[in-house]
Protein backbone atom coordinates (compact mmCIF):
# COMPACT_ATOMS: atom_id res chain seq x y z
CA UNK A 1 0.00 0.00 0.00
CA UNK A 2 1.38 3.42 -0.92
CA UNK A 3 1.13 6.62 1.15
CA UNK A 4 -1.86 7.95 -0.82
CA UNK A 5 -3.85 4.74 -0.26
CA UNK A 6 -2.92 4.70 3.44
CA UNK A 7 -4.08 8.29 3.86
CA UNK A 8 -7.38 7.52 2.15
CA UNK A 9 -7.88 4.60 4.55
CA UNK A 10 -6.99 6.82 7.52
CA UNK A 11 -9.73 9.26 6.50
CA UNK A 12 -12.17 6.37 6.06
CA UNK A 13 -11.34 5.05 9.54
CA UNK A 14 -11.67 8.50 11.12
CA UNK A 15 -14.93 9.15 9.28
CA UNK A 16 -16.56 6.05 10.73
CA UNK A 17 -14.91 6.11 14.17
CA UNK A 18 -17.14 6.56 17.21
CA UNK A 19 -14.17 7.50 19.38
CA UNK A 20 -10.63 8.73 18.95
CA UNK A 21 -7.95 6.66 17.24
CA UNK A 22 -4.35 6.97 18.38
CA UNK A 23 -1.36 7.28 16.07
CA UNK A 24 -0.07 4.01 17.54
CA UNK A 25 -3.33 2.22 16.65
CA UNK A 26 -3.12 3.54 13.10
CA UNK A 27 0.56 2.56 12.89
CA UNK A 28 -0.31 -0.99 13.95
CA UNK A 29 -3.20 -1.10 11.49
CA UNK A 30 -0.98 -0.16 8.54
CA UNK A 31 2.30 -1.73 9.65
CA UNK A 32 4.19 1.57 9.70
CA UNK A 33 5.81 3.68 12.38
CA UNK A 34 3.90 6.12 14.56
CA UNK A 35 5.97 8.94 13.02
CA UNK A 36 4.74 8.02 9.53
CA UNK A 37 1.16 8.32 10.79
CA UNK A 38 1.93 11.72 12.34
CA UNK A 39 3.32 12.80 8.95
CA UNK A 40 0.23 11.41 7.19
CA UNK A 41 -2.02 13.43 9.51
CA UNK A 42 0.00 16.57 8.74
CA UNK A 43 -0.41 15.95 4.99
CA UNK A 44 -4.15 15.33 5.40
CA UNK A 45 -4.54 18.56 7.38
CA UNK A 46 -2.66 20.41 4.64
CA UNK A 47 -5.28 18.99 2.24
CA UNK A 48 -7.98 20.64 4.40
CA UNK A 49 -9.15 17.61 6.34
CA UNK A 50 -10.20 19.02 9.70
CA UNK A 51 -8.56 16.47 12.00
CA UNK A 52 -8.57 17.16 15.71
CA UNK A 53 -5.73 15.81 17.79
CA UNK A 54 -6.55 15.26 21.45
CA UNK A 55 -4.59 13.68 24.27
CA UNK A 56 -6.62 10.54 23.50
CA UNK A 57 -6.04 10.38 19.74
CA UNK A 58 -7.38 11.72 16.44
CA UNK A 59 -10.94 12.53 15.37
CA UNK A 60 -12.49 14.32 12.48
CA UNK A 61 -13.77 17.61 13.84
CA UNK A 62 -17.11 17.26 12.05
CA UNK A 63 -17.62 13.89 13.79
CA UNK A 64 -17.16 15.55 17.18
CA UNK A 65 -19.64 18.28 16.32
CA UNK A 66 -22.22 15.90 14.83
CA UNK A 67 -21.94 13.50 17.77
CA UNK A 68 -22.58 16.17 20.34
CA UNK A 69 -24.94 18.67 18.67
CA UNK A 70 -24.81 20.82 21.79
CA UNK A 71 -24.98 24.52 22.57
CA UNK A 72 -21.44 25.92 22.56
CA UNK A 73 -20.26 28.78 24.70
CA UNK A 74 -16.96 30.23 25.82
CA UNK A 75 -15.74 31.07 29.31
CA UNK A 76 -12.70 33.02 30.41
CA UNK A 77 -11.06 31.63 33.53
CA UNK A 78 -7.92 32.24 35.54
CA UNK A 79 -6.41 29.78 37.97
CA UNK A 80 -3.27 28.04 39.11
CA UNK A 81 -2.07 24.69 37.81
CA UNK A 82 -3.17 23.14 41.11
CA UNK A 83 -6.77 24.23 40.44
CA UNK A 84 -6.94 22.54 37.02
CA UNK A 85 -8.38 19.27 38.35
CA UNK A 86 -11.16 21.15 40.17
CA UNK A 87 -11.90 23.25 37.09
CA UNK A 88 -12.21 20.21 34.82
CA UNK A 89 -14.40 18.35 37.31
CA UNK A 90 -16.68 21.35 37.75
CA UNK A 91 -17.32 21.43 33.99
CA UNK A 92 -17.77 17.67 33.58
CA UNK A 93 -19.81 17.18 36.77
CA UNK A 94 -22.19 19.89 35.56
CA UNK A 95 -22.68 17.89 32.35
CA UNK A 96 -20.47 19.96 30.05
CA UNK A 97 -18.00 18.88 27.41
CA UNK A 98 -14.71 20.75 27.31
CA UNK A 99 -13.76 21.17 23.65
CA UNK A 100 -10.59 23.25 23.81
CA UNK A 101 -8.34 25.76 25.51
CA UNK A 102 -7.30 29.09 24.04
CA UNK A 103 -4.70 31.55 25.20
CA UNK A 104 -3.82 34.97 23.87
CA UNK A 105 -0.05 34.76 23.57
CA UNK A 106 1.80 38.10 23.41
CA UNK A 107 3.86 37.02 20.37
CA UNK A 108 1.88 34.30 18.58
CA UNK A 109 -1.60 35.69 19.19
CA UNK A 110 -4.48 33.28 19.76
CA UNK A 111 -3.34 29.70 20.34
CA UNK A 112 -6.00 27.00 20.48
CA UNK A 113 -5.48 23.39 21.54
CA UNK A 114 -8.22 20.77 21.36
CA UNK A 115 -8.99 18.85 24.55
CA UNK A 116 -12.37 17.10 24.08
CA UNK A 117 -12.81 16.14 27.71
CA UNK A 118 -16.26 14.77 28.48
CA UNK A 119 -15.85 12.04 31.11
CA UNK A 120 -14.03 11.81 34.45
CA UNK A 121 -11.72 9.22 32.86
CA UNK A 122 -10.70 11.87 30.29
CA UNK A 123 -9.77 14.20 33.14
CA UNK A 124 -7.69 11.51 34.82
CA UNK A 125 -5.96 10.68 31.54
CA UNK A 126 -5.19 14.36 30.88
CA UNK A 127 -3.82 14.92 34.38
CA UNK A 128 -1.73 11.73 34.25
CA UNK A 129 -0.27 12.69 30.86
CA UNK A 130 0.59 16.19 32.09
CA UNK A 131 2.30 14.69 35.13
CA UNK A 132 4.05 11.90 33.24
CA UNK A 133 5.28 14.19 30.47
CA UNK A 134 6.11 16.91 33.00
CA UNK A 135 4.10 19.20 30.75
CA UNK A 136 3.30 22.83 31.31
CA UNK A 137 -0.28 24.01 30.93
CA UNK A 138 -0.79 26.46 28.08
CA UNK A 139 -2.26 28.87 30.62
CA UNK A 140 1.13 29.03 32.33
CA UNK A 141 2.13 31.34 29.45
CA UNK A 142 -0.60 33.85 30.34
CA UNK A 143 -0.55 33.95 34.14
CA UNK A 144 -3.32 31.35 34.27
CA UNK A 145 -5.76 33.26 32.05
CA UNK A 146 -7.39 31.18 29.33
CA UNK A 147 -10.62 30.54 27.46
CA UNK A 148 -12.52 27.29 27.07
CA UNK A 149 -15.16 26.33 24.53
CA UNK A 150 -17.74 24.25 26.36
CA UNK A 151 -20.64 22.20 25.04
CA UNK A 152 -23.86 22.19 27.06
CA UNK A 153 -27.41 20.93 26.52
CA UNK A 154 -28.79 24.49 26.35
CA UNK A 155 -27.88 28.10 27.13
CA UNK A 156 -29.41 27.65 30.60
CA UNK A 157 -27.29 24.57 31.19
CA UNK A 158 -24.22 26.54 30.05
CA UNK A 159 -25.11 29.20 32.65
CA UNK A 160 -25.12 26.44 35.31
CA UNK A 161 -21.61 25.41 34.25
CA UNK A 162 -20.45 29.03 34.45
CA UNK A 163 -21.96 29.30 37.93
CA UNK A 164 -19.98 26.21 39.01
CA UNK A 165 -16.76 27.84 37.76
CA UNK A 166 -17.69 31.10 39.46
CA UNK A 167 -18.23 29.21 42.73
CA UNK A 168 -14.63 27.99 42.44
CA UNK A 169 -13.55 31.62 42.13
CA UNK A 170 -11.85 31.09 38.77
CA UNK A 171 -14.35 32.64 36.34
CA UNK A 172 -13.00 35.93 35.00
CA UNK A 173 -15.41 38.76 35.80
CA UNK A 174 -17.28 39.67 32.62
CA UNK A 175 -18.05 43.23 33.82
Amino acid sequence: MNAKQRREKIIALLTHAVSTITASQLADEFGVSRQIIVSDIAVLRAKNYDITSTNRGYRLTKNIEQATNLYKGKVAVQHTAEQTFSELHAIINAGGILYDIQIDHPVYGLITAPLHIEHPSDINHFMEEMSHQKGELLSSLTNGVHIHTIGAKSPDHFATIKAALDKLGILVDEQ
